[in-house]
């Protein structure tokens, strides 16, 4: 074997922390555990990374394209345009790719903070992709636990794929949404383009609504328990007829509403504990998958 980068890696490689799939295209996926990227272009039968490669024992990293060897919150395709992909990572924030994951650049810093938790691309718009982020690192790796008094963050826009920021939740004239982390971004592709409507979760302040592209925002989290205001992730159905919230602490739940989140209902009677993966089937939303970490620590409990 050969030395590589990977003796000096950043994060952890315990296990895979993100998949994503091109709704167009099955055969095009994405991966990440904590420390790396992988592309697989036949399914999945065979993977690859795209990380930049050792140029010396001294530490140089060949200037390729690819990215660091990084924390990797989440592997991101364009559900429209497999070849534009985005990368939410820890500390460089995010990695934006536009030749389907082969060489990736990064995006200026945003004054919102540098840790990347959502990443929403628009569907109508390859260029267009609107970021959750925060100045607190590893919320995921720290199950949640976080310093009040650094969970500041927001929610930032690009329109030319990453290469400048043309918006965020920090402007004057941007009201209702508290300067917090944000865990989760859903759009309602049936909205117009150029007026979306956006729901944000805020990590420990529950669930946020805009119905003119982020300009003002209203809280939507009644029927959401306190101890569950720490949502992690927002998820909408295909056919948009349901909104999902999930949260990992206060025993862990999931909830569901109907009605664009201005009422929730609690999906589980017994709670399954952090909950780290959460897919609906796009024809029959009534199917949901739910993976977590101690979701069988105890045998005794129904899952």
């Amino acid at each position: 074997t050969t030395r590589t980068w990977l003796t000096d890696r950043w994060g952890s490689m315990s296990g895979i922390a993100s998949v994503a799939a091109c709704d167009r295209d099955p055969q095009v996926l994405g991966a990440t555990d904590w420390a790396r990227n992988f592309r697989s272009d036949d399914g999945g039968k065979t993977w690859r990374e795209t990380q930049s490669h050792r140029l010396s024992d001294a530490g140089e990293l060949l200037g390729t394209g690819t990215t660091p060897v990084l924390n990797v919150n989440g592997y991101h395709i364009h559900p429209t345009q497999p070849n534009v992909r985005f990368l939410s990572t820890m500390d460089f924030w995010g990695f934006a790719s536009r030749d389907g994951g082969k060489t990736w650049h990064s995006p200026p810093l945003p004054r919102i903070g540098g840790n990347f938790y959502a990443i929403l691309m628009d569907p109508a718009v390859p260029g267009r992709v609107w970021a959750g982020g925060s100045a607190f690192h590893d919320i995921p790796l720290k199950r949640g636990q976080y310093k009040k008094g650094r969970n500041w963050g927001g929610i930032v826009r690009t329109d030319d794929f990453g290469d400048s920021w043309s918006w965020d939740s920090w402007q004057e004239d941007v009201g209702g949404l508290p300067k917090g982390l944000v865990s989760g971004l859903v759009l309602d592709p049936e909205s117009p383009v150029s007026n979306r409507r956006l729901w944000a979760a805020v990590f420990g302040q529950g669930v946020f609504e805009s119905s003119d592209h982020g300009r003002t925002w209203e809280n939507r989290t009644a029927g959401i328990a306190k101890e569950h205001l720490d949502l992690w992730g927002l998820h909408l159905t295909a056919d948009g007829r349901f909104l999902f919230a999930l949260c990992r602490n206060g025993g862990g739940a999931v909830y569901r509403s109907a009605d664009g989140g201005r009422t929730w209902t609690n999906l589980l009677s017994v709670p399954i504990p952090h909950i780290w993966g959460f897919a609906v089937h796009p024809s029959t939303p009534d199917t949901i998958l739910i993976a977590s970490t101690e979701a069988l620590t105890n045998p005794q409990e129904p899952r």
